[in-house]
């Protein structure tokens, strides 16, 4: 939710990418519980480049209004959809929408990239429940790093945040 908040977006998520599996799951969503839409070809094209994808237009809303037919719609915004690095394997994703359109013009792709990842990479890895909203984590240590290298990167995505949280 920090890094949501942080960036300045409305809504996101967190999605883990199990080894040998056709599509990943959602983990977290911001805020709780939230209905988070994602294209399966963004989704698609991030696990398979590991690359960090924007859109700076328009994102796509999936609505089932009560007793209704579904529906997808377009609405002005932006996202980004950062992929989660662990050694050589791409094992998530974190998504943020953005109201704003172009929000993140300016904002460089491989700093995101490098706080995701060294955020959220270790605790892919291992056991993605220790992620869910309201989770505790045993033994008291919080999964960031306090490495010299995750306080650089940290100190580097600050420049962009608009909020004073920790991401």
């Amino acid at each position: 939710g920090a890094l949501v908040e942080a960036l300045g977006g409305s809504e996101g998520c967190l999605l883990h990418s199990a080894p040998h599996s056709a599509l990943p799951t959602s983990i977290v969503t911001h805020p709780p519980g939230s209905q988070v839409t994602l294209p399966r070809e963004l989704v698609e094209s991030v696990l398979d480049d590991g690359a960090t994808v924007t859109t700076g237009s328009f994102l796509l809303r999936f609505v089932v209004p009560d007793g209704e037919r579904a529906s997808m719609r377009a609405e002005t915004g932006s996202s980004v959809a950062i992929p989660i690095q662990f050694g050589d394997r791409t094992t998530g994703i974190v998504y943020v929408a953005l109201p704003r359109q172009n929000a993140l013009r300016g904002i460089e792709a491989a700093a995101l990239e490098s706080a995701v990842s060294l955020s959220f990479g270790p605790l892919l890895d291992g056991d993605p429940l220790l992620l869910r909203n309201g989770s505790k984590i045993k033994g008291g240590e919080p999964p960031v790093a306090r490495s010299p290298a995750m306080q650089a990167s940290m100190a580097a995505v600050g420049l962009y945040c608009d909020k004073d949280k920790p991401l």
